[in-house]
């Protein structure tokens, strides 16, 4: 983006057509996807399915998956493949179609774009306002990451005997391996 372009709102990207694309502005900049892979839509499946036995069902919070609306201020709305909200945060996704600040946990599964959108600019995002885990999905590589917001950034939880252990919500643990066999 020129340093003469103006920026993007939220407002400006209401008025772009419903094509099937994914747009994205952070920064005020503007991101275009097209609709994922079938190895993308998979596990976005599975998770999505894990995440509602996990959090819904037990209480603890909701789970959503794509297309919600995330809005951290007038210049930075995305629509994460995923997220959940712990119950008493549900608030931030009342009586609308947007969910107004930082979901608990945002996971994005890689697709085949520019790889750093997700790495940099949108871990940078989820950061910054305060999202408590970013959970990253490699459909290539077959990896599962998850970073935990602590005073001094993101850090990646590290797994113990192959499990990953997520702290935002409730303490459950996921099986990235056993995650990955499922989409074979």
């Amino acid at each position: 983006m020129s340093a003469a372009a103006a920026l993007l709102t939220a407002e400006d990207l209401d008025q772009f057509p419903n094509d099937g694309k994914r747009r994205e502005i952070i920064g005020g900049e503007l991101y275009v996807s097209p609709a994922p892979a079938e190895d993308h839509q998979n596990l976005s499946m599975i998770l999505s399915h894990f995440l509602y036995e996990t959090i819904n069902v037990s209480g603890a919070g909701k789970a959503y998956a794509s297309p919600v609306d995330v809005w951290f201020s007038e210049t930075d709305r995305v629509q994460p493949d995923l997220l959940a909200i712990r119950a008493d945060n549900l608030g931030i996704y009342e009586g609308g179609q947007t969910v107004h600040g930082a979901p608990d946990i945002v996971v994005e599964i890689l697709s085949p774009s520019p790889e750093n959108y997700d790495r940099i600019e949108k871990r940078q995002l989820y950061e910054k306002h305060g999202v408590s885990e970013y959970w990253i999905v490699d459909p290539k590589r077959r990896t599962l990451t998850i970073l935990r917001l602590t005073d001094v950034g993101y850090v990646e939880i590290e797994s113990e005997n192959g499990l990953l252990r997520s702290t935002a919500i409730t303490a459950f643990t996921i099986d990235p391996a056993a995650l990955f066999t499922k989409v074979d």
